[in-house]
């Protein structure tokens, strides 16, 4: 059966993400807000710490393609992620999470518009659903 959708053009163009982690554990959490608000939201784990924020912003980048936005923009309070405004070295990442930064890499290159911004913790909603119960989680390697 097809979905119909009455969202204007406009509003299905672009969705912000959220990402954030815990900084001394593996668990993770993604908030995807378009111009009409929040879409969906996932907590999750990853394998390590240091994985969690790229799982986090993989996890958003594959629900806002699956759901047609062209435009993305990622802010994130991680620190592993975009430390002072500029990607991390892949030597000081280790192999695993490089593959990790190299498959967000690619993955960004299946949209119109892609932005990565670091925020403050105080500015990111997605913090809360670290510890908050009730919402959708999916586990990822």
């Amino acid at each position: 059966m097809a979905k119909t959708s009455t969202t204007k053009p406009r509003e299905r163009n672009h969705v912000t993400i959220y990402a954030t982690a815990g900084e001394s554990s593996p668990g993770f959490a993604v908030l995807l807000e378009a111009e009409g608000g929040a879409l969906v939201a996932f907590r999750g784990q990853a394998k390590s710490s240091k994985a969690a924020p790229y799982r986090a912003v993989l996890l958003g980048l594959e629900e806002a393609f699956l759901r047609g936005y062209k435009a993305v923009t990622v802010r994130s309070d991680s620190r592993l992620l975009i430390p002072n405004g500029k990607p991390i070295a892949k030597s000081e990442m280790g192999p695993a999470v490089a593959r990790l930064a190299e498959e967000l890499g690619e993955f960004s290159h299946c949209f119109q518009r892609f932005g990565l911004e670091r925020i403050p913790a105080a500015d990111n909603p997605a913090l809360g659903l670290l510890s908050s119960a009730g919402r959708r989680e999916r586990q990822r390697a």
